[in-house]
C-alpha cells in the first residue's frame, strides 16, 4: 500500500564496527609481543652464523634469544674443516635496560672460562654507539683458536689466555672509534 516505505539495508554504525577493529589490533600486537618475547635461540644462531660468517656458531641451542644455552663452536669458516668447541658450552641472558636511555644488556656464562660471567652493554649515542664491558677475567684454552683455521691450526697452540678488564668502553661516532678503561692479555703455560 499507500503508506509503506520501502526497506533500507542498514549499515551497522561506526561505533559497532570499532570493538573489531580493537580485536584485530590487540591480536595483531599480541602476536608480534609473542613473537618478540619468546623468539626461538635458534635465531640468534643464525644471526651470529651470519654475522661472522660462519667462524662462530651456537650449536643445539636451547631456550630464546633472550634467555638460552647452546654449544659454542669456532669454525674456519665455509669449506673449512677445521672446528673446534668450547668446553661446556655458553648461557646467555639478554635484557634490555633503560641505563642512560635504551639498553641492551648481555650476560654471557661459560662454565670452562668464565666462572663470574661477563657482562656487556650496548646503547646508541649521538650518531652511533657505545658498547661497555664491564669488570670481570675470564680464562680460555688456546686449544679452540685451532677451529678457526690459518694460522691458529698450523702452530697447535697449548695452553690458556687469561683476559683480565676494570672495565672498558668503546665508542663508535661517525665512522671513528674511541677507547676508554683496558684490557689485558696473558699467555699462561703456552707452547707450541
Amino acid at each position: 500500500g499507500a503508506g509503506r516505505h520501502p526497506m533500507k539495508a542498514s549499515r551497522p554504525p561506526a561505533n559497532a564496527r570499532a570493538p573489531w577493529r580493537a580485536a584485530a589490533f590487540a591480536a595483531l600486537f599480541g602476536l608480534l609481543l609473542a613473537t618478540v618475547l619468546f623468539a626461538p635461540a635458534r635465531w640468534l644462531a643464525m644471526a651470529l652464523d651470519a654475522g661472522s660468517g660462519g667462524r662462530v656458531q651456537l650449536v643445539n641451542p636451547h631456550g630464546t634469544v633472550w634467555t638460552g644455552q647452546a654449544d659454542l663452536l669456532l669454525t674456519g669458516g665455509p669449506g673449512s674443516r677445521d672446528q673446534a668447541a668450547l668446553p661446556q658450552g655458553v648461557r646467555w641472558r639478554l635484557a634490555p635496560t633503560w641505563t642512560g636511555g635504551p639498553t641492551l644488556r648481555l650476560a654471557l656464562h661459560m662454565p670452562c672460562c668464565t666462572p663470574e660471567g661477563i657482562t656487556s652493554r650496548l646503547r646508541p649515542v649521538g650518531g652511533g654507539f657505545e658498547w661497555t664491558l664491564e669488570a670481570g677475567q675470564s680464562r680460555w684454552p688456546t686449544a679452540v683458536l685451532a677451529g678457526l683455521g690459518t694460522p691458529w691450526n698450523t702452530l697447535q697452540l697449548d695452553g690458556e689466555l687469561r683476559l683480565d678488564s676494570p672495565g672498558l668502553r668503546v665508542r663508535w661516532v661517525q665512522g671513528r672509534a674511541r677507547l676508554d678503561g683496558s684490557l689485558s692479555v696473558d699467555a699462561l703455560n703456552l707452547s707450541s
